[in-house]
C-alpha cells in the first residue's frame, strides 16, 4: 500500500520512471500476500502453485495417518496370534473378537473402502459370531436330543430278542430314536447355517424339533428370539446395537459351561 501510495504521488509530479519502479513493486507485494487464493499463477518466468500442493500434503498426512492405524492393529493382531497359535484355549473371547472387528470397520470406512470389499471382509466374522451364538442357543436342545435318545436306547434295550418286525411299540421306538439321530446331526451341522441364515434357519432348528419335552423347547426358542434383531443387524450393519454384553454372555456361558 506505502508503495503504490508513493508510486501514485510521483507520478503526480511528472517522474514517471520513479513511479513506475514504485508501481511494480506494489502489484509484486500484491502478488506475494495473494499467493494463497491461487492454485497457479505464471508470469514473468514465475509459477507458483499453492492450494493443490496443499491439498496434497494434507491428503498425504490423513493417509499416512490411517497408514499407521494399520500397521498398529496389523501388529497386535499378529502379536496376539503369534501368542495363542498351538494353545487349547486360543480362541479370542467373543468380546476381544468383537471389538477387533470394529476397528477394522471403522478403519476401512475412514479409508473410503469400497463397501462390497468392506463386507467380503468381515462377513466370515460376522458368520462366526452368529454360529457361536447359535451354539451357544441350541445348547438345551443338543442336551434334551442326547438325554431322549439314551432313554429311548434304554427302552429298545427291554425288548426281547429275536424282536418281532412286527411289534409296533417297537417299530414306534425305533422310528423316534431316528428322529432324534437324525435331529441331532442337524444341531451339529449348525457351522453350515450361512450368515444370511441367521436368524431364520436358527429358529427353524426349534420349530423342528422331534423332541418330547415341548415345554423346554418352547422355552429356548423365546431365548433364541430375543436374540433375533442382534442377529439381523450384525448380519447387515456388521455392529451389535448398544453393544450388548449378553450375546458375550452367551457365547462364554457355552464355552465354559463349568464356570456357571
Amino acid at each position: 500500500v506505502v508503495s503504490l501510495g508513493f508510486g501514485t504521488w510521483y507520478g503526480t509530479h511528472d517522474r514517471a520512471s520513479t513511479a513506475a519502479t514504485l508501481a511494480g513493486m506494489a502489484l509484486a507485494f500484491l502478488f506475494a500476500s495473494t499467493i494463497d487464493r491461487f492454485e497457479s499463477l505464471k508470469g514473468l518466468g514465475i509459477e507458483a502453485k499453492t492450494r493443490k500442493l496443499d491439498q496434497k500434503i494434507e491428503q498425504a498426512d490423513e493417509a499416512l495417518n490411517r497408514l499407521r492405524e494399520v500397521a498398529e492393529l496389523s501388529s497386535s493382531a499378529l502379536i496376539d496370534l503369534s501368542c495363542k497359535v498351538g494353545r487349547w484355549d486360543s480362541a479370542p473371547s467373543p468380546r476381544e473378537s468383537y471389538e477387533l472387528a470394529q476397528k477394522v470397520r471403522q478403519l476401512l470406512t475412514t479409508l473410503d473402502a469400497n463397501p462390497v470389499r468392506v463386507r467380503e471382509t468381515l462377513e466370515p466374522w460376522a458368520r462366526i459370531m452368529c454360529q457361536d451364538l447359535g451354539s451357544a442357543l441350541t445348547r438345551p436342545l443338543r442336551d434334551a436330543a442326547t438325554k431322549e435318545e439314551q432313554e429311548l436306547g434304554r427302552e429298545l434295550a427291554q425288548f426281547r430278542q429275536p424282536i418281532d418286525p412286527q411289534d409296533q411299540n417297537y417299530s414306534r421306538l425305533t422310528q423316534m430314536t431316528d428322529r432324534v439321530r437324525k435331529y441331532r446331526s442337524r444341531l451339529s451341522a449348525i457351522a453350515q447355517i450361512p450368515l444370511r441364515g441367521y436368524p431364520d434357519e436358527l429358529l427353524r432348528l426349534f420349530d423342528d424339533a422331534p423332541l418330547a419335552d415341548a415345554g423346554a423347547v418352547a422355552a429356548a426358542r423365546r431365548i433364541a428370539e430375543g436374540f433375533a434383531r442382534d442377529m439381523i443387524a450384525i448380519r447387515e450393519t456388521f455392529e451389535i446395537p448398544g453393544y450388548s454384553e449378553r450375546w458375550f454372555e452367551a457365547i462364554e456361558a457355552d464355552r465354559n459351561p463349568e464356570r456357571q
